[in-house]
C-alpha cells in the first residue's frame, strides 16, 4: 500500500464533510485525512497507487484543485 499526498483547494471543513462520503466509496474509511492547517490543504490517502486518478477526478468534478505531490510513502 502506498500513502498518496495531494495538494487541494479544499479549505473549510464543510467541504471535506461533503467529500467524504464520496472519499469512503473510493478508499474506504478511514483510509483518508485532510490537514487544512497545511498551507497545500492536504489529502492522504492509504491505497494504491491505481486510485489516485479516481481522486483528482472526483475532487475536480466537486469543483476542487486536486494535484499529486511526489512525497509517496509505501507501507
Amino acid at each position: 500500500m502506498d500513502v498518496l499526498v495531494f495538494r487541494t483547494s479544499v479549505s473549510m471543513v464543510r467541504h471535506v464533510k461533503e467529500l467524504g462520503r464520496h472519499l469512503d466509496a473510493l478508499a474506504g474509511e478511514g483510509k483518508w485525512s485532510f490537514d487544512l492547517g497545511d498551507c497545500d490543504r492536504v489529502l492522504r490517502v492509504v491505497g494504491p497507487s491505481s486510485c489516485c486518478e479516481g481522486l483528482v477526478t472526483l475532487l475536480s468534478s466537486h469543483g476542487f484543485q486536486c494535484v499529486e505531490l511526489e512525497d509517496k510513502i509505501i507501507i
